[in-house]
């Protein structure tokens, strides 16, 4: 996997922002990003059954 860094506006190296982040996980593949919704939703009580089969 490689994540264009052309359109990331890194402020340091060493610092991500939450903007750098959603840019990056907008560039993933589609496993990662459902399994990342996913994890989301299993760790969040208020969560039914519904709401993930139908995500």
């Amino acid at each position: 996997m490689s994540v264009n860094t052309a359109s990331l506006s890194f402020e340091s190296p060493s610092i991500v922002t939450p903007d750098d982040l959603k840019v990056a996980a907008n560039e993933l593949p589609p496993s990662p990003q459902v399994f990342g919704k996913l994890g989301k939703m299993l760790r969040d009580p208020n969560t039914g059954l519904n709401d993930i089969t139908d995500s």
